[in-house]
């Protein structure tokens, strides 16, 4: 094993053995590497570890008369606050234990960090696709098994941190310019930005979407050819529609305006009014 770069087979065996092992165990799998270094690279793929593993090495940490409760009864005795506590107390508990962390926080700053005035390893290395793949698989396996009340948690966490400042500070293009200035000679109502689950709709009138597609970005069939577009693009379009896909779930109709009909198409307001009259 190569004790300085990460090579697909470490990366996988890490992979599979970092959620259950506990330090000791995978320093022995890993002997060439640090116990620093392998948690830095696990921090990296985003691993975390199962609740007994982090259990397990919490009580390692403190064995002995390390423990501050060597030599005392417990009264826990592998037993878990709620059963001891009560479900309203041992929440308080959970919360005490997690505000004094958050204020006591450990500091590696500066020349406390052990990288301090080195290179990475890894500079200027990349993660392969086939890494990408199964972490992004291992992601996908891990929010499936969550709780409804924490996926929406997680859902609207993200909306306010990221989604909202995202929306915030974007620049309309000339083409959302041009389909605004239609909707309101129109006098329509409608939503510009709207979050909707984990996406953002250029605009929202009751349950129709409006997609404003740019003919670049989106790569407009009457102008590329799909064979011949970027990597972007085709990400681009297979967001598209999965976007498109998931708005249908939820009982939205999805509708898109090309950029160049935007621009030049004299039809499109007449095109936008019988959509918009359809069904109303």
């Amino acid at each position: 094993m190569n004790g300085k770069i990460w090579n697909d087979n470490d990366i996988l065996l890490l992979i599979k053995s970092y959620p259950e092992k506990i330090d000791a165990e995978l320093e022995k799998l890993f002997p060439n590497r640090t116990l620093t270094s392998i948690k830095v690279k696990a921090k990296k793929l985003k691993l975390k570890k199962t609740y007994e593993a982090n259990t397990k090495n919490r009580s390692l940490a403190q064995s002995g008369e390390k423990n501050a409760m060597y030599g005392k009864k417990s009264k826990l005795k592998n037993k878990t606050y709620v059963e001891v506590y009560g479900e309203d107390k041992s929440n308080i508990i959970k919360d005490k234990l997690s505000v004094y962390r958050k204020n006591n926080p450990i500091d590696i700053s500066g020349d406390k960090n052990p990288m301090y005035g080195k290179t990475p390893y890894n500079k200027g290395c990349k993660t392969t696709e086939k890494i990408k793949k199964l972490l992004s698989e291992k992601a996908i396996e891990r929010y499936k098994n969550l709780s409804d009340d924490e996926k929406n948690k997680r859902k609207n966490l993200w909306i306010e941190k990221v989604l909202l400042p995202l929306i915030k500070n974007k620049n309309k293009t000339k083409p959302e310019l041009i389909f605004e200035g239609l909707l309101n000679t129109l006098n329509i109502n409608y939503e510009p930005q709207k979050p909707i689950g984990f996406y953002v709709v250029d605009y929202c009138v009751g349950d129709k979407v409006f997609e404003v597609q740019g003919d670049y970005w989106h790569g407009n069939p009457d102008f590329y050819d799909y064979l011949k577009l970027s990597k972007t693009q085709k990400n681009n379009i297979r967001r598209d529609k999965s976007k498109k896909t998931y708005l249908q779930n939820n009982g939205y109709q999805v509708f898109y305006f090309w950029e160049n009909d935007l621009i030049k198409n004299e039809n499109t307001l007449n095109n936008l009014k019988l959509i918009l009259d359809e069904n109303t």
